[in-house]
């Protein structure tokens, strides 16, 4: 499911679905930034980007699917 946060309330809104293109997504991450998201899809063993829309929350694919064995787990790190 993908929410965005109404700036007024604080609280969250449904904006929709998207897959996670794998099966039992497990984990994600959000850069610093708020422009990416990465999906860990543990069952099959995949990790996938999306670009974050900031003005409303929507996700589109952003470049390749990434083979990991049993992804649980994202964490971001920065430098």
């Amino acid at each position: 499911m993908i929410y965005k946060v109404n700036a007024d309330t604080g609280l969250l809104e449904y904006v929709g679905h998207e897959s996670t293109h794998g099966k039992n997504p497990r984990s994600f991450g959000i850069d610093p930034g708020g422009t990416l998201l990465i999906a860990a899809n543990q069952s099959s063993d995949t990790i996938v980007p999306f670009r974050l829309e900031e003005k409303t929350g929507a996700l589109r694919a952003a470049g390749s699917v990434v083979d990991v064995p049993a992804p649980v787990c994202v964490k971001i790190i920065t430098v």
